[in-house]
């Protein structure tokens, strides 16, 4: 399989990105749409792609060996807006920190450096990838060079070989360029020749390859097309000199400078984190997961391990094993037998593996991770009791993340943890409440305490989410203890934080409190009356079946009411009322078109009870009813304190 190049239109994508994407700023008023879609977009290259080799053009101030050619080229062309002028700087730093070779060179333009590094890519046998929303780039297709050609935006491309220009236009790549010789270009000020378009051009190509061609055989074309020729000849040759993207510029290409090896992490996360990148953020995380960590994560088993003095009173006999960090030593021990007493005045950091049971209600603790000092204490479910003196001592003080889920989770086990002091999760939402990015990959992202694997990585998700009890036990570890020092990090930021931005009382008096609250009424549920419900959907679907046999008399026909298409065409077709504009999907009968034919025809009213009594049985009778408990007859909701 042949090795892939690609190559990146920077000038092009960066534009593109700005225009596509409303203006975005971070909390320091710097803009930043056209730094994120660029990003966005480069990710989606790289993962799609794959590329072993990897370079993006932009282009210089300077002016090229065009604009010596005619002082009009690109003249007349609006000023870079300052919102994107501001963002070219960021960009090619973080272009760095993406580990893609940045390309720049006086006197060319970008079109030119990607040219000549296509052709160096073909040379040395390699597959050759050009990204770029310019069609000028076309001309550099073929057999071993597709371009593809952003669209939508630029979430979308369009991939061209040389069969596929071919087959669109009905040229060559090599074509193309005379065809922009005769149309010219208004956005970079080339001429080409007045009234010549893209049909006319396309078909004289056809017909004689080339603009020499065509000048050599001018007398053999008729009519207004040969004046316009004539009269513009000079401007015809010039542009095609314009036109042409250069494939020799006088570099020396060195291989193994385009070598993509991948991002620089810390670098990119650092960016990423400055723009408030918070998704990319998220994105390199799981990305860098993968490989070998740094910063909070250590493997569970690393080479040359030293096993831990064994502490009989302590940990009941089992073996505690030490593990040396960069910043912060933890002994990891398997059980608990501490008395509260001493850990009293201690900082307590609580994480649990919960799953819920089958029924849904009650929670199954799989194992609790205890972060007391320097020391990670793993208890498994069937010793989780052993915790019940500590958790329900007022003066040991809790901090975790999710605290309303531990909170009800201990609380199957008969166990009332007293003292919730500090939640990261709800500590993050006061401190930013438009974020929405509280889990503690968010948080640990967000403040930059490193990389380490996530919990999806090592469960995986939706259909393919594997039990905890099934999963890399050593792996699992290593994840909660990261996620406790994430804890332990943010809490001293947070705090700090809070009282800064004069917060505490909002985050130690009302949103710590209402835990428990809020998960008082989860667990207690809502009452509802299953017959009720059941007379009332018998009830409901009579009249709606009355109603379903009069609209069909008043339209003459039977139909399916609740298919806005066939309605439309009852309504505005058959009976005829007055309507706007037929759409694509035919014509709308929402609430506001029904209320304004009320009184135009005697099937509008049944319509609109017909619809509210269809809402009304399917949401809150039928659709209450199967979500009950079927032996307690109550629905059980879960209540988000991070939303509004």
């Amino acid at each position: 399989m042949k090795k892939k190049l690609v190559l990146l239109d920077g000038n092009s994508l960066f534009n593109r990105a700005f225009f596509a994407l409303p203006l975005l700023m971070n909390k320091k008023g710097f803009y930043t749409n056209a730094i994120y879609g660029f990003a966005t977009m480069a990710n989606n290259i790289i993962e799609s792609q794959k590329p072993d080799y990897m370079a993006v053009a932009f282009d210089l101030k300077a002016p090229t060996f065009r604009h010596k050619e005619t002082a009009d080229y690109k003249a007349g062309r609006k000023a870079m807006p300052e919102e994107l002028v501001m963002q070219v700087e960021p960009l090619k730093k973080m272009v760095d920190a993406m580990g893609i070779t940045r390309a720049e060179f006086e006197g060319y333009e970008a079109d030119d450096i990607i040219g000549t590094l296509s052709k160096y890519g073909e040379d040395k046998g390699l597959e050759v990838i050009i990204v770029t929303g310019d069609k000028d780039a076309l001309q550099l297709a073929s057999e071993n060079t597709r371009v593809l050609i952003t669209k939508k935006g630029f979430s979308e491309t369009e991939d061209f070989d040389a069969q596929a220009v071919f087959e669109k236009y009905g040229l060559t790549p090599h074509e193309f360029i005379d065809l922009k010789a005769l149309m010219g270009d208004k956005s970079d000020n080339i001429k080409g020749v007045a009234g010549i378009g893209e049909k006319t051009g396309i078909k004289l190509l056809q017909e004689y390859s080339s603009v020499e061609n065509i000048y050599k055989n001018i007398e053999n074309i008729k009519g207004s097309v040969k004046a316009k020729l004539e009269k513009d000849k000079e401007s015809a040759f010039l542009s095609k000199k314009l036109a042409t993207i250069v494939r020799d510029m006088p570099i020396i290409v060195d291989l193994e400078e385009l070598s993509f090896d991948g991002v620089h992490g810390d670098e990119l996360a650092e960016i990423y984190r400055e723009f408030e990148f918070t998704s990319l953020l998220n994105k390199l995380s799981r990305d860098l997961s993968q490989k070998p960590a740094t910063a909070n994560e250590v493997p569970a088993q690393p080479a040359g391990h030293q096993e831990a003095p064994e502490n009989q009173a302590k940990t009941g006999g089992s073996k505690a094993k030490a593990y040396e960090e960069s910043e912060i030593k933890i002994e990891i021990r398997e059980g608990f037998q501490m008395e509260a007493g001493e850990v009293k005045n201690k900082e307590i950091f609580l994480l649990a593996d919960i799953e819920k049971s089958p029924k849904g209600q009650a929670y199954i603790i799989n194992k609790v991770y205890l972060l007391i000092g320097d020391v990670l204490h793993i208890v498994s479910e069937p010793d989780i009791l052993s915790l019940k003196a500590l958790l329900e001592d007022e003066s040991v003080s809790l901090r975790g993340h999710d605290l309303k889920t531990i909170y009800k989770a201990f609380l199957s086990y008969k166990i009332d943890i007293k003292n919730l002091y500090f939640d990261t999760e709800l500590a993050e939402y006061v401190i930013d409440s438009n974020s929405g990015k509280y889990s503690i990959e968010d948080i640990n992202n967000k403040y930059g305490f490193g990389i380490y694997e996530n919990l999806e990585a090592i469960l995986g998700k939706g259909k393919a989410k594997i039990p905890s009890a099934l999963a890399d036990g050593d792996r699992l570890t290593s994840y909660y203890k990261n996620a406790l020092i994430t804890i332990k990090k943010a809490t001293e930021i947070m705090e700090q934080t809070l009282e800064k931005e004069d917060l505490e009382f909002v985050f130690f008096s009302i949103e710590m409190p209402l835990i428990k609250v809020l998960a008082g009424m989860e667990l207690e549920g809502f009452s509802l009356d299953r017959d009720l419900l059941k007379d009332l959907s018998e009830e409901f679907g009579q009249k709606i079946k009355e109603l379903e046999q009069n609209i069909h008399a008043l339209a003459g026909e039977a139909f399916n009411i609740n298919s806005p298409k066939q309605l439309g065409v009852i309504l505005f077709e058959k009976l005829g009322l007055p309507t706007g504009k037929k759409t694509k999907t035919g014509y709308s009968t929402n609430i506001e078109v029904l209320e304004f034919l009320s009184d135009k025809h005697p099937i509008i009213g049944e319509i609109m009870d017909y619809r509210q009594l269809t809402k009304l049985k399917s949401t809150y009778i039928d659709g209450l009813e199967s979500i009950m408990d079927k032996e307690t007859d109550k629905v059980y909701t879960t209540f988000i304190q991070t939303t509004t």
